[in-house]
């Protein structure tokens, strides 16, 4: 092997490397929660997630069991329809199926690997390996990539397919290079110029390596939801509703999309049904909790202890403590560090 393949080989691994070891591992906004969640249907043979709840009785209670990336289906009051294309989730399914719920963070530092690595050939085959190898190195010190390919998102799967697309449309054809045809450029130092760039002056770098720690608290929580939380556990919660169904795989109610009336009538009727809900609050959202629920019910105080609390910013409540703790009981709150 040459050595312009060898450095495009290593390029590709440390690629990997740099995406699972820096990866999020954690499902948390409504992208993530929109392809794992249907990710793990479809491993379980079914066409959208669906909650044990949907016979609650509070008003609009579809909209509040639907996780992030989500909307209530219209046809069927206890599933969520996704706002994503399945896609995506088609490829991750049978890593669920196979390998369980973690191994869906595997495929896009691998995707990003085959990008780099197509990224070469297509190089190659239009204007030489030098050429190639530089337009690889350029993808894999580009922000945008780097950003993307620590987290379970459609992205760089997306583009490792069209360029193989490219690759394949570059080949030489009996038409005379089919649809490419081009001069060889003789300058590849600009390139890698860019290169430099890219990897010395860019803040993406920095804030793409941070990924790995403030996203992890979705993980923490979803952890301590699977580990340390009973299993008739239901989770009222927003930011956290794709991590505890996800890596948790427990119900969720979204109290944002709650009438602030329901709340005490939402705990009420859990706990009739031998469930006991439980609180799920980053500490930004804590004030906009507060005033939606202030007047309505006595949880929005939140002023009781939580039974765990996430140093980078999450607390976990039981809502059945705040009694308990009113006449005099201690409540133990046992610390998570992220990633646990």
């Amino acid at each position: 092997m040459s050595g312009v393949r060898l450095l495009v080989v290593a390029v590709a691994l440390a690629v990997a490397a740099v995406g699972i070891w820096r990866g999020t591992w954690a499902i948390g906004g409504s992208d993530s929660s929109c392809y794992a969640l249907m990710a793990a249907a479809f491993a379980g043979g079914h066409l959208q997630p669906t909650t044990s709840l949907a016979e609650a009785p509070w008003p609009d209670a579809p909209r509040t069991f639907a996780p992030g990336g989500f909307v209530p289906s219209p046809n069927r009051r206890d599933a969520a329809s996704p706002i994503c294309t399945p896609g995506f989730s088609l490829l991750l399914a049978p890593l669920v199926a196979i390998g369980g719920r973690d191994a869906i963070f595997l495929l896009t530092p691998i995707a990003g690997a085959l990008l780099v690595w197509l990224t070469f050939l297509f190089g190659r085959q239009l204007a030489g390996p030098n050429v190639g190898a530089a337009a690889a190195l350029v993808v894999a010190a580009s922000p945008v990539f780097v950003f993307q390919v620590v987290q379970p998102m459609n992205d760089v799967a997306v583009a490792a397919v069209w360029m193989a697309v490219m690759v394949l449309a570059a080949r030489p054809q009996d038409h005379s290079g089919w649809i490419f045809a081009t001069r060889r450029p003789r300058v590849v130092w600009p390139v890698m110029a860019i290169v430099v760039v890219f990897a010395v002056t860019t803040e993406a770098m920095g804030q793409a390596m941070d990924l790995h720690r403030l996203e992890r608290r979705f993980r923490t929580v979803g952890m301590i939801a699977r580990d340390r939380l009973p299993t008739n556990a239901v989770f009222i919660t927003v930011w956290n509703s794709g991590s505890v169904r996800y890596h948790a795989d427990r119900d969720a109610i979204l109290w944002d999309a709650m009438d602030p009336a329901s709340l005490d009538l939402a705990v009420a009727w859990l706990s009739a049904r031998g469930l006991e809900p439980y609180l799920v609050v980053e500490e930004w959202e804590e004030p906009i909790f507060r005033d939606r629920f202030a007047g309505h019910s006595a949880l929005a105080d939140l002023d009781w202890p939580p039974r765990h609390r996430v140093p980078t910013g999450v607390r976990i409540f039981r809502a059945s403590d705040r009694a308990r703790y009113m006449t005099g009981e201690t409540i133990p709150t046992e610390i998570a560090w992220d990633g646990r």
